[in-house]
């Protein structure tokens, strides 16, 4: 590595070089010092934009829900600085935290980081927890001013009703309970611009949802939407109303972006130079009324990369999007987890590294590790010790999931309604199964 030049760097991580496995073996310095040779780029590239709320807005929204850490909880403010300052210089300019993100400390470090720039620039997103915070009208105006110091801002551009589900909670909260009647005053007192809600419920509730548009005055959806079929059914309700939607999780936890040998290689035939995840966000950004596809990047060569995709953002044609769902549809692993590693279970009463579960088990099943049906029936010796070694050393003992005790509490927060008592028993019966044919040295 020591004769590749800063920039070589970055220009190999952004067209898929350097962004799986071999990325890690940069060190740290080397990864700070070629985002430093772009920062002394007197003319570094823009991401696309469009027209969103009366202004242009970057395509490419930056999430700050997944920032680097240093420990869990305790954000790498050195190389978060330097990642968000790369993509403010290449255009990006929506960023969107929240209140509970990385327990609070994400809005915290989005006032800080966004303070040395021009505000009137910046599109500066945050949301009322709702059910996961407040409990009433006082809890929700103290929340609010909190976190419009906390971002270091007298306004918000966007501010959502966050994780909008279940119709029940939304009217005891929201409408009987004054909170959003108070939302919007702030909307005419100018410290909200623009107010919407995010989506984690079902047909029934979204479509009462946008039946209020008028009264309740709706300015924008987010909706969790990918190309492997993930929430196409809420956009398709939305679309008719003309509202712009944001997009959530458009890589479905970077289960798009960590695509097996086989779908890489189809991928790279067909349009060289474009990564897994720059297929899934231009398919996500060809949808008509998306304006921004958000992406919680914690990696430099996530936000290198994912810049350089909307670098000549070009949509996707109709023959592009058959043959891409073609090679998705060919190489998905079987029985996947709808889990997107967004940690609203956490923490676990009981220590589980609920994500950390079922992340390690869908990478497996999605590079066919765990057998042709991804239930570690079929597994070679190979596999077998290659799975186990995995699972101890990404999982843990203390945080794997025999420690589930099927308490439930994790349940009502799961924005993906996955039952993961259920799901962690099926996990558990399965590694076991594979310790004990690793042990007696026979076929899974």
């Amino acid at each position: 590595m020591a004769n590749v030049t800063r920039r070589k760097i970055l220009d190999m991580i952004a067209r898929g070089g350097l962004a799986c496995g071999c990325g890690h073996a940069l060190s740290r310095f080397a990864i700070l010092d070629a985002l430093a040779a772009d920062a002394a780029d007197a003319n570094p590239f823009k991401v696309a934009t469009t027209g969103f709320l009366g202004r242009q807005v970057s395509r490419l929204g930056f999430g700050m829900m997944r920032l680097p850490q240093k420990g869990r909880g305790v954000i790498d403010e050195e190389l978060s600085d330097k990642l968000v300052d790369y993509a403010i210089r290449h255009g990006v300019n929506y960023f969107d935290t929240a209140w509970m993100y990385i327990g609070g400390k994400s809005q915290q470090y989005t006032g800080k980081v966004l303070e040395k720039y021009d505000r009137e620039k910046l599109f500066i997103v945050n949301k009322m927890p709702g059910g996961h915070g407040a409990r009433g009208l006082d809890d929700a105006k103290d929340i609010f001013r909190r976190q419009l110091e906390a971002c270091r801002t007298k306004y918000f551009d966007v501010y959502l009703l966050h994780a909008l589900g279940d119709y029940r909670g939304y009217e005891r909260f929201y409408l009987k309970g004054g909170v959003l009647d108070f939302l919007k005053g702030e909307r005419e007192a100018g410290r909200i611009r623009h107010l919407g809600f995010s989506f984690h419920g079902g047909e029934g509730d979204l479509r009462r949802y946008l039946d209020q548009k008028d009264s309740a005055g709706w300015d924008v959806v987010m909706l969790q939407m990918s190309a492997n079929g993930v929430g196409r059914e809420f956009y398709e309700m939305t679309k008719p109303t003309g509202l712009p939607i944001v997009v959530m999780e458009p890589l479905h936890a970077g289960r798009l972006a960590n695509l097996n040998v086989a779908a890489r290689r189809a991928l790279a035939e067909l349009k060289p130079g474009l990564s897994p995840a720059g297929w899934a966000f231009r398919w996500v950004s060809s949808q008509p009324n998306v304006a921004v596809a958000i992406s919680g990047m914690s990696r430099y060569s996530d936000v290198v990369e994912n810049c350089d995709t909307y670098r000549d953002f070009q949509p996707l044609t109709e023959s592009d999007v058959a043959a891409y769902r073609a090679i998705c549809e060919k190489y998905r692993g079987a029985n996947l987890l709808p889990c997107t590693g967004c940690a609203y279970c956490a923490p676990c009463p009981h220590g589980v590294d609920i994500p950390g579960v079922f992340g390690l088990v869908n990478a497996c099943r999605t590079d066919g590790l765990l057998g042709p049906k991804g239930d570690g029936k079929g597994m070679s010796a190979a596999d077998r010790r290659k799975f186990l070694d995995m699972y101890r050393d990404k999982v843990g003992e203390k945080t794997d999931a025999s420690h589930c005790t099927a308490c439930g509490s994790c349940h009502p927060k799961c924005p993906q309604h996955i039952k993961v008592a259920r799901e962690f028993r099926t996990v558990k019966a399965m590694v076991e199964a594979i310790r004990r044919e690793d042990a007696q040295g026979g076929p899974a």
